[in-house]
This record gives C-alpha cells, structure tokens and sequence, in this order.
C-alpha cells in the first residue's frame, strides 16, 4: 500500500486517499483511543477515572518495522495541515467564511494522529520521537486544533473528529513525557511496564501548559455539560497533567503555575455533586503539592493558603443565601485526599503542622454535621475516612498529637459517631487505630500512642451491642497482651477501674452481657491487675464481689476468683516496679554539669522497655529513618563532641561518637532487642592513646551478653561535659529538633530523594557522618519513648562478669551498691545511680554512695514521671494482708447468679452452675500466691491469726 501510495504521488494522482485507506487498513491493529480501562477501585465515584494508556504496545509498533520515509511523509502532512488551518482561522472573521477541512484532510487527521499516539506507546520509539519536529511542534498542534474545534457547533460535521484528535494529542504527551507511567500506578498499585527504567525522560515544552488550560475554556466547560467526549478531553487534559509532573522534576516545574493550581481548584466546585473529574482533579492536587513540598517549590506558592483553599472545600456553599452541603461521595474524596497527602516521605511533621495551623481538625469535626441526612452506609464510610485522615496528620508529628490531646479530639469524635448514630465494626476499628495511630489495625497491634483514646472507648462499651463489644474487648485484649508498655498505659488511664464498673452494673437481665463477654473482660482486668494495680481498684474490685440480692454472688464470681488466682500468683521480682515513663516525645532526664567525670572510660547501665511495631520486619538493606533516633543516652562536651546511644527503625540499637568532623555510629545487629519486655542494657567505653589520637573500645551488651564490639576515634571527656541526658538528647527542655524543623520549613528539604525514604547502609561497620549532615542521615532527636528503669553511670568500664551480675539483681532494691553489699567494690565507680524509687515530681534523687558524702547530683525530670507498679500481694498490706481474702472464702457456698441464654443471645454455651465448678482449693491457691516470696505478706497473715481463721473457715 505505501509502493502503490509513492506511485500515485509520483504520477500525480490523488494520493491522500491511498494515504486514508493505508491508516485505516491498520484501525484493527490500533486500540480505541477512546476506550477507557475498567473501573478503577480507588474511584470514589463510582466512575471510571483511567486513562486510556496502561500496557505498552507491542514491539510491531517499531518505527524500525515501518518503510523508512513513511513517518516523514505523515510528520510533513500533518504539520502543514497545522500550517493550513492556522491561516484559515486567521482569514475567518465571519460565520459565513468560517474555515473548514475536507473529508480526506479530516480521515488523515484522525487516523494520522491517533497512528502518532501507538508510536509513542512503544517506549523503544521515545528517542526516534524526541528528535521529530512533530513532538516538539504536538502542544501547538493541539491548541490549533482547539481553536478550530472553538468555531464549530457540536452537531457539525467534523466535530467529533476533531475532538478525538484533541484527545489524541494530549494522549500522545501523556505517554511520551510519562514512560515509567508514574502517574498511572497512583491507580494501579500492581500495574507494571517492562523496560519503562529504559526510556529516557524529554524535557516538556512550556506549550503543554497552555495546551491543557485551552481545554477548559468557558465554551468547552459548558458543552461538557451535553457532550460525553468533552468530558473525556477534561478527563485526560488531568491525567495529562498528572504525567507530567509525576514523571519529572523539570517537567512539573514547567506546567505548575498559579493558573493551573487555579484550574485545580475550580475543578472542585461545585460540591454538592461529585463526577470523575472532580476526583481527579483531588489527585492531581495532592501530587502536585508532594512535588512543590519535597522541592521547596515556594518561591511561586505560599503552600499554607494553597492547601487552605483546597481543604475548603469541606465545608458548605451559600448560593443566594441558602447553604448546600457537600455530598457524600464528594466528602469522602476529600477526606481521602489527606491520606494520600500525607503519603510524603520528608519532613511530615511539618506537613502536619501546616494541615494544623490552616485549622484542618476543626473543618474534620464539622464533618459530622454535613452528613446528617446522608444514608447509613455513606455516614459510616465518611465517619471511617474522616478517622483514618485525622491518624494519617498526627502520625509522626509531636505538635499534632499534641493539639488533637489538647481539643479534646477524641471526645469529638466520639459524640460525633453517637450523633451520627454510625457504631459499626469498621468505625470501631478506625477509632481503636487511633490509639495506636495505625490506618489498617494488623493482626497484632502496636505500641499504644494515644492512650487518650482507651477511656473514651471503654466508656463507650455499655452503649454497644453485644457482637460491637466482643469487637472493642478482643482488640483491647490485643492491646494489652503487646507489650508492658501498653499496659502501663491502660492502667494509667483507668482501664481497670472502667472494666470493674463494668463488670458491676451487668447483673441485670437487661444489661446482662453473657459468659463469653465477661470471661474477656476478666481476662483483661486479670493481664493488667497483673502489671499493676491501685489500692482503689482493689476496693472495687471487693465490693463486685460482695452477695447481691437474694444472697446470691454475681455471675462472673467464678471467673473472677481465677484471675485472682493469676493475678496473686504473678512474680516478677526481678523487674522493675518502679521505672521512669519516658513516652511522651519531650521527655528527659538531664543531669548538672559534670567536670573531669571520667578519663579512660565510663559505663552506662540501664533497663529499657521500648515499643514494638508489629508490621512486619524490617527489610535487610536498610532502615527507615522517619521515627529519628529515639535517644538512649546523650553525653556532650562543651566543644560539641560527646557520645550517644539511641533506637532507630524497629529497635535497632545505635551507638555513636561524635568528633569535631564527624558523627561516627555503629549499629548493633538487629534483632538482638527482638521481644517486648525489659531489657538490660550496658555499654562500655574505654578511652585509649594520647592527647591528639586517642581511640574508644566500644562495647554493647544486651541481657548481660556481648552483642557488638568496635573501637573508634574518640573525643576527650577530661573537659566539662555540657550536658547529659538519660532517655532524651540535648535539645529537650528546649523546642524538641522535631520541632525546630516544624518551625523552620526549608530544613532539609532538598537532601532526600524525590519521594523516596530516608535509609542509612545496613552494614555494621562504623558509619561516619558529616555532622551538619547527622539530622538526614539519622533523623531528629526525641525521647527513647519507652520505660526506663534504674540508671547507672560509671566512671570506669565495668568488667564482662560484673555487667552480667548486675543484670540480675532486684531493680526494685536501691540498696545494692551500698556498704556491706554483694556490689558494695563498684560504689566508688558510680558517678550517678538514678532510682525512680527515689524521685519527685519534677527531680530524681541520687541514691549513690556520693549522696551520703554529700556529693549526689540530682537530676531533672522533664514531661517525665516516675511511676509504680503495684502487684495485689502488695496493695492488699495495706487492707489487711491475705486475710482480707476470707470473705471471698465464705461466699463460696453461695449460689451464683444466672441468666437464660435466651436473654443474652450467647452462642450455645452453658450456664456457670458455681456449685459444681468451683472448688476451695482454687481459694488457697490464691492464699498461696500470696504469701509466697513475700515475707511481709506471711508476717501480717500470722500476726493476724489467719491460720486459725482459715481452719475455722473450712471447717464450716
């Protein structure tokens, strides 16, 4: 057909025929331009919102396949087509001499261009293409082609062709300045292109932005309106938009203006309906913003009145004085949309204060009022998103939480559920992952962040139905089986008070719960009771289980009984009962200045409990730095040198030097802290050589074993130290470096890679450095964000065999180093001993042998505190000892009270009949518990005749 076409031009034929049918022969191998892909499942519309170009075209589109002079001839016609009507609409000043093109001129446009956008779809053509005057000439091409669309009527001839043309060309800039199809994955998470890394980006033509601004000209957004494919040039004149500022830095410097920010924005009115462009123009805001925040782009934008504008649009319209709400649909868009903001990478904390300050939590709240009238399921997916936006803005920013805690965000949302009348499964999970600040609750939860979130919640349980409980009890049962921390927290917002209250005011036939709800609940009452309980808690605890009406005892006596039974049988003598709360971000232990401490070495000692994040483990090649270094330790000189421990990334365990150059860190292997709990952790430095090359021995043992060994240059401690900090770094007291950075928006915005993670090498040889490069590198400094028990610093390097020693004895005696003691040889050596045994409200107490010399130094607690861990062997001195027990004993013989199952709904499962399934010996064995390893608990239980008045008991 190309021959014969050659021929005809050659004899002086009409040869754009042959041309035509040479192009169409070909319709069958070209897939419809027009032919949008299947439904998108991040649509919120319901719509399709994809474009056209997923797959690449298959190697038969090569222009090495094609007869060499054919994409030359078709380049040429198509440019003095342009040439053509360029000069036609310039002489068509009246409707009457309105110009027009032919049947044929028409036939090769279409098919000609759509040819173009196949080309472009075969990534091995990019660098043939880039050197066409065709390519560089296609933003103007298109813009030609608009303004001739702009002088027909939509039902005259040729304006379907044209406007498939049009979308042609923007097709054809998508795919060529987007051929890692970046743009496309922000819908298709498991789309891939092979060879798209191959492909070389083209710097964009600063026509593309006019080009896609053309598109919405006011007559084209009213046609939109009537005509369906106008709506698809608005569509891909986005996603066009898109591709080039998600492919390439340049690119999306070229096309990101205040007239396109504009066109964005305008794209979202009106609210009170939601179409596909709508979404995506939600989209393509979010990217845009992620590229001007990541590249400091704010010389154009004033990024806060940028998102201020956008965000908006949450709120109502007044059109003639009437207030119309958003819809439903439009509002989980948005809602979503801060998600997906806040998918950044960098520097998040100050994204987040940003989304603070524009007032973004008080328009969230007001959320619950728009969607009064809206259908049950629509509320609960607004209620769901608008929970998961506010975890996506606190995650990671210490001023955020900060704020939610102070506007009592919670109790918000809270009463906005119940007034919304949205209690469901999956509104309960969204307010559960508050705690934990996790979007998608994991099979096992996290480290509690927000302990605010645990009262209100179980505050929340009488209201629920019975299946809401199970959901709330098992995640909360979860919570608590995490970690020590997380039931330090439960305890200290009153879980235990909360589930006795509980427990007491189900023995009705109206709030009856059923067995399985309250076996839950006394399991958890039993795991925290077990960590720690108050002596108010214990008189609740007496009181439910006094006889009620009728003599009888209430219905979960007998498993009560076994959860005392656990919780009096709990030992854990060798950890701390008494340790320091160190999870609030700005937390801090900081000592006085410390002259000539140490010369050729000192030791640092603690117990740590640390969080756990239960998703999954870390990848080998590297470790995400967007937690910062949760410090352990912070020793620094006044010359800026010093020493320093901290946890990064899942807990792994980082020590480092830092020089008058240098910052010099060496990572303990990971997963040598790899299970919640305490742990005991010594590290040793011993300081060697002379004056100008001296080295330091690093040591680390964990659990009394030796885990990491290296030795390094060291900086002098002989001068006075500036300062020292037990579970923070320097800057606290102060504005936390998390926060100076929130203040200070151009702090290092430019040393990460472009939406890429921070990660430090996954070698354990020492990592040096720069310091000015340290934050980048490692992350900001905040608190180890865990619990702390005792705290010893030494003036020398204690030996292998005396760390393991120590690592055993009772944390909760401050007497171990004291004269006439296993220790009492290290007391010398001691240059603080920090007991939270010993401590105040704002001051901890140096209980080493220099306090009795008159030479301790008292340290400084900031948003510290110091916190004990009752067990109920000890709480019950207080009432009486063991012997407080024997009216537990005589009410044994009492009938238990029972409900039908037919009241409670429980799934097939018996009654407790107490006379048959509960026996005395479960009694003594709380007796037992105890009396055991607590002399003074035997002591008072003898002195107050409680074996005979146990015999006396069993006997009657």
């Amino acid at each position: 057909m190309w021959r014969s076409y050659q021929v005809a031009r050659k004899d002086g034929e009409n040869s754009n025929q042959r041309l035509v049918n040479m192009l169409r022969s070909m319709d069958e191998h070209i897939p419809d331009v027009n032919a949008l892909s299947s439904i998108s499942s991040s649509s919120q519309c319901g719509q399709n919102i994809n474009s056209y170009m997923f797959s690449e075209f298959p190697d038969a589109w090569l222009l090495s396949r094609l007869p060499s002079d054919f994409l030359k001839t078709l380049e040429d016609y198509l440019l003095a087509l342009k040439g053509e009507i360029d000069a036609g609409l310039k002489l068509s000043n009246s409707p009457d001499k309105r110009f027009k093109l032919t049947g044929v001129q028409m036939d090769i446009l279409q098919a000609g261009v759509k040819f173009m956008v196949c080309l472009s779809g075969c990534l091995k053509n990019h660098a043939r293409l880039s050197q066409l005057k065709f390519t560089k000439e296609l933003p103007s091409f298109g813009r030609t082609l608009l303004n001739l669309l702009d002088t027909l009527l939509e039902d005259q001839d040729g304006y379907e062709v044209l406007l498939d043309s049009c979308i042609s060309c923007l097709l054809f800039i998508h795919g060529f300045y987007d051929p890692e199809r970046l743009w496309q994955l922000r819908f298709m998470k498991e789309f891939k292109i092979k060879g798209s890394k191959e492909a070389k980006h083209t710097h964009v033509l600063s026509t593309v932005e006019e080009l896609i601004l053309d598109c919405f000209k006011s007559d084209f957004v009213e046609k939109a309106t009537s005509c369906p494919q106008m709506k698809m040039l608005h569509l891909e004149a986005i996603h066009t938009f898109g591709a080039v500022i998600s492919a390439h830095q340049h690119n999306a410097f070229q096309v990101i203006s205040p007239r396109t920010t504009g066109l964005v924005l305008s794209l979202l009115e009106p609210r009170e309906q939601m179409t596909p462009l709508q979404e995506l123009a939600s989209k393509a805001f979010v990217k845009m913003v992620h590229i001007m925040y990541t590249r400091g782009q704010t010389q154009v934008f004033e990024l806060d009145i940028l998102l201020s504008g956008y965000f908006s649009h949450i709120g109502p319209t007044v059109h003639d004085n009437v207030s119309i709400k958003p819809s439903p649909i439009f509002l989980n868009v948005m809602l979503d949309s801060i998600q997906r903001l806040m998918t950044i990478s960098t520097q998040r904390s100050v994204l987040s204060r940003m989304l603070v300050e524009i007032g973004l939590f008080e328009k969230l709240f007001n959320v619950f009022a728009l969607i009064d009238d809206a259908s049950p399921e629509e509320k609960q997916r607004i209620v769901v998103y608008l929970i998961q936006a506010v975890i996506a803005v606190i995650q990671g920013s210490i001023r955020a939480r900060r704020i939610l805690v102070e506007r009592k965000a919670f109790q918000n949302i809270c009463e906005g559920i119940k007034f919304c009348d949205v209690i469901s499964e999956p509104v309960l999970k969204a307010f559960i992952g508050l705690a934990t600040e996790e979007i998608a609750l994991s099979p096992r939860l996290g480290t509690i962040k927000n302990s605010k979130v645990i009262p209100v919640l179980l505050n929340w349980i009488p209201e629920l139905t019975r299946d809401l409980k199970w959901v709330v009890l098992s995640h909360l049962q979860i919570l608590v089986n995490v970690s020590p921390q997380n039931r330090h927290y439960c305890c200290k917002e009153g879980a235990i008070s909360s589930l006795l209250t509980i427990l007491g005011n189900s023995q009705t036939p109206e709030t009856y719960m059923g067995v399985d709800i309250e076996d839950k609940i006394c399991s958890i009452i039993e795991e925290l009771a077990s960590h720690s309980i108050t002596p108010h808690n214990v008189k609740q605890l007496f009181s439910i289980l006094r006889p009620m009406e009728h003599r009888e005892m209430p219905s979960f006596f007998p498993r009560m009984l076994k959860s005392l039974h656990v919780m009096a049988s709990s030992s854990a003598s060798c950890l701390p009962k008494y340790y320091f709360d160190m999870s609030h971000p700005e937390a801090s232990i900081a000592l006085p200045r410390l002259s000539n401490f140490c010369n050729e070495g000192f030791t640092v000692m603690c117990w740590v409990n640390i969080s756990f994040e239960h998703k999954g483990q870390p990848t080998s090649k590297a470790i995400s730095v967007r937690q910062g270094r949760r410090m352990l330790y912070s020793i620094h000189t006044s010359k800026t040198a010093g020493y320093e421990a901290f946890f990064c990334g899942q807990n792994t365990l980082v020590v480092a030097v830092i020089t008058k150059k240098h910052y010099i860190s060496i990572k303990v292997p990971e997963g040598v802290i790899s299970r919640p709990g305490w742990h005991h952790v010594a590290i040793t430095h011993s300081i060697t050589g002379r004056l100008n090359s001296k080295h330091c021995e690093i040591n680390v043992y964990i659990d009394g074993k030796l885990e990491s060994k290296e030795t390094v240059a060291a900086p002098s401690l002989g001068e006075t130290t500036d300062g020292v900090y037990f579970g923070s770094g320097p800057e606290h007291g102060k504005m936390t470096k998390s926060e100076q950075e929130e203040d200070n928006f151009s702090v290092s915005l430019t040393t990460y890679d472009f939406e890429d993670f921070v990660v430090v090498s996954d070698d354990y040889l020492p990592i040096f450095t720069p310091l000015d490069q340290t934050t980048a590198k490692w992350g900001s400094m905040t608190s180890v964000q865990g619990l702390l028990g005792p705290i010893i610093l030494f003036r020398d390097v204690i030996s292998p065999f005396q760390i393991q020693q120590l690592g055993q004895i009772d944390t909760n005696d401050c007497s171990v180093f004291q004269p006439n003691s296993h220790f009492h040889e290290l007391a010398s050596k001691i240059v603080v001993y920090y007991h939270p045994k010993e401590c105040s409200s704002t001051t901890v107490h140096d209980v080493s042998f220099n306090s009795i010399k008159g030479k301790g130094s008292s340290g400084q607690l900031t948003s510290a505190e110091c916190y004990t861990a009752l067990k109920l062997k000890d709480v019950l001195n207080l009432f009486g000892g063991a012997g407080s027990l024997f009216p537990i004993l005589e009410s044994i013989e009492l009938p238990v009270k029972s409900f039908k199952s037919s009241q409670t709904g429980s799934p097939s499962k018996e009654d407790f009949n107490p006379l048959r399934k509960i026996s005395v010996s479960l009694f003594l064995g709380i007796l037992v518990g105890m009396v055991k390893d607590n002399p003074l608990s035997l002591q008072v239980f003898e002195l107050n005749n409680g074996p005979s008045t146990l015999g006396s008991l069993l006997a009657k």
